[in-house]
Order: structure tokens, then C-alpha cells, then sequence
């Protein structure tokens, strides 16, 4: 290692390439110098990986087909929250309820399409979401996501990891609900003739 003040900056870049079968995917790794200070060991320390990756946020079973914009913001915010730009997830993370619960309200009731889409998020929740399990969860996202759009926060015991649990929540009833419909309206009564 050079002497102290040139090591400080000292970075390195690693190609790799995944050894799986029919995978082969190379990536890059940037390494930063470090020392310990304890055992004064000098090494590199992994910093960053290219292509950056993300985890995607989880879906509901039936929830793509009914919103396909809101997983498409939905994992937007998703990259935006991995990347550590709270500022901007959460305002995404709201975005992405609305798209939710408005696409979810004009599939139960189609005609009441043009309704639905001028309203706010508040008056579309109470007046179109019947479900209770439903209501609550993004009555509650819908709090948290607009605090995340304000200057003045209202719930300041909250944050975007509770807003992310109350969509996850609202979209896990909203799939409940809908495989329960399909299974009523599947399996009606039988009758032997």
C-alpha cells in the first residue's frame, strides 16, 4: 500500500461473471480502500455493484391484472426507497395507492369510471371502497402518503416503511376480496337432479 494520503483515495474495479449455468451475468464491483484500526489492517471494502439490482416490492395475487400502472409505480418507488431517496419514494409510494385504489373501485363499478378518477383519494376511499379491511388500511397509506407530499409531516411517529407496510396491507384485501368473489361465483351450490 503507498503511504498514508495516497491510500485514502485509492478505489478498485472488479468485472465478475455469474459462474450458474445459463446465467453468465457480468457485473461490476468498486472497491474503496479501508483500514482498521484496531489491527491497523489495510484492505478493500466493497462500495458499490453495477448494475445496481433491487428487491421488487411483492405483489398481490390478482392485483397486476386490475392495476398493472400500479406495480409499475409501485416498483419505481420501490428502486427509489433501495437507492435510499426517501424524498422522493415516499411521494411515489402514495402515487402508486392512488393508482391502486382507483383502478380497484372502477373494476367493481366500471360505470362510475369518470367519477372515480376526479376524485380525491380521500373522497374515492370513502365513498367507493366498500370493503371495511379495505377502507381502513388505505384510509391509513392515504394519511401517511400525504405527509410524504407536505411540507409540516402529521404523523411524525410514522415513516415510508409504515406507509409501504399500509399499501401491502390494502392490496392483500383487495386480493382476499377478489379470490373470494371468484370462488363464490365459481362454486355455487350443487344440486343433484
Amino acid at each position: 500500500f503507498p503511504e498514508s494520503g495516497a491510500r485514502e483515495n485509492k478505489k478498485m474495479q472488479l468485472l465478475f461473471q455469474c459462474p450458474r449455468q445459463g446465467c453468465g451475468t457480468r457485473f461490476l464491483v468498486e472497491y474503496v480502500h479501508a483500514h482498521d484500526m484496531r489491527s491497523n489492517a489495510h484492505f478493500f471494502a466493497a462500495k458499490s455493484i453495477y448494475p445496481e439490482s433491487h428487491k421488487e416490492a411483492p405483489i398481490a395475487d390478482g392485483i397486476s391484472e386490475i392495476s398493472p400502472s400500479f406495480v409499475k409505480i409501485l416498483q419505481q418507488a420501490t428502486i427509489a426507497d433501495s437507492k435510499s431517496l426517501k424524498e422522493i419514494s415516499g411521494i411515489g409510494f402514495r402515487k402508486a395507492l392512488e393508482f391502486l385504489i382507483k383502478d380497484y373501485c372502477i373494476h367493481k363499478d366500471p360505470s362510475k369510471a369518470a367519477v372515480i378518477r376526479g376524485s380525491f383519494l380521500g373522497a374515492c376511499i370513502n365513498d367507493f371502497v366498500s370493503d371495511a379491511n379495505v377502507k381502513d388500511c388505505a384510509t391509513r397509506a392515504a394519511w401517511l402518503g400525504n405527509d410524504e407530499a407536505h411540507y409540516e409531516r402529521l404523523w411524525t411517529s410514522h415513516d415510508v416503511a409504515d406507509l409501504k407496510t399500509l399499501i401491502q396491507l390494502t392490496q392483500n384485501w383487495i386480493a382476499n376480496e377478489l379470490l373470494t368473489k371468484k370462488y363464490r361465483d365459481e362454486l355455487t351450490r350443487y344440486t343433484c337432479a
